[in-house]
């Protein structure tokens, strides 16, 4: 089974890489074993496989042998630097071994169109031995590659493709890990708005209805980055530097409990205020104008109170979860 993700916003461009969080912390370049395959074609380093298509060559900087080693361990102390970020900073860890794919161009869309400024990552679940197996690819085209603003985001999607988180919340982070690892998505930082991109005729957000069937939001739009961001930002500076490690940790306890799924508004609410250690129904639902079933919200809040990561759950305040 494959599962696609991540999309870049359309005007996301290169930034310059430096390290630039919100979070008192600073990460020199890591030192790591880099294994370099034939002709400079492939690079294995602790946590990623980077492999260059055969008409790689073709593209200026990476016709000799010593522009392609350059580049593919440059790219790799990259993505291991960004490894340490997420998985420190925001506390997603990879379910799975990651691949990143380089060419010329890659074909996205229905109707596979050739672009080398576009990149996506694609999830694999294997069933195997009563279980799933998860790896996923990340494919760049050549220019997307170049960028350090697309390379960011487009790792994070890596990471967390298996989550099954909603679009709102998945591309919100991918942005926050382009403004905060980078410094880039200054369109998204300026534009921090909490009010609904667009209601329904009963008044509810239509960021949940976000890449669903039916949606009248368009599939890559500025403005529905920018929203997305402004939830997840508003989030961790109303709560902390610790409530998305928090958070990821409780949805991988979650993970290894159920299965692999695609997670509800309602579930998601519930599971962020664990991490919060307080009922965030007000804010999703009054603030943000959510359609969310309440009593959901409280029965997947009872149940996680009764799985063993007690030590977050019952600080839970359960008198704000009304109907």
């Amino acid at each position: 089974m494959l599962l696609a993700s991540g999309c870049l916003p359309p005007t996301a461009g290169t930034a310059r890489v430096r390290s630039r969080r919100a979070i008192k912390q600073t990460y020199t370049v890591p030192r790591v074993s880099i294994e370099v395959g034939p002709e400079a074609m492939s690079f294995r380093s602790p946590h990623f496989l980077l492999q260059f298509e055969d008409e790689i060559v073709t593209v200026r900087d990476f016709e000799t042998l010593d522009g392609r080693e350059s580049r593919g361990r440059g790219a790799l102390l990259y993505f291991e630097s960004q490894y340490e970020f997420l998985t420190q900073v925001l506390g997603v860890e990879p379910l799975g071994p990651i691949r990143v794919v380089v060419a010329p161009r890659v074909r996205v869309g229905s109707e596979g169109r050739a672009s080398e400024h576009d990149a996506y990552a694609q999830t694999h679940f294997q069933r195997l031995n009563g279980g799933v197996a998860v790896s996923t690819t990340l494919y760049f085209g050549i220019q997307a590659f170049s960028s350090p603003g697309v390379r960011a985001h487009e790792m994070f999607h890596a990471f967390a493709g298996p989550y099954g988180l909603p679009p709102w919340l998945d591309e919100g982070l991918a942005v926050l890990v382009e403004a905060e690892l980078i410094g880039g998505a200054g369109w998204a930082k300026t534009n921090k708005d909490l009010t609904p991109i667009g209601q329904d005729p009963e008044g509810y957000n239509l960021i949940q209805t976000w890449r669903q069937a039916g949606s009248s939001l368009p599939f890559r739009d500025i403005a529905t980055y920018s929203y997305a961001y402004s939830i997840v930002s508003a989030l961790r500076e109303q709560n902390g530097d610790q409530f998305f490690p928090d958070f990821f940790r409780l949805l991988r306890q979650e993970i290894a409990r159920r299965g692999l799924h695609s997670y509800t508004d309602e579930e998601i609410v519930a599971l962020m205020s664990a991490a919060a250690g307080r009922d965030l129904l007000p804010f999703f639902r009054d603030v943000l104008r959510f359609r969310l079933d309440a009593e959901r919200v409280r029965a997947y809040l009872e149940e996680l109170r009764g799985q063993a990561h007690q030590e977050v759950a019952p600080r839970i305040p359960m008198s704000g979860l009304r109907p």
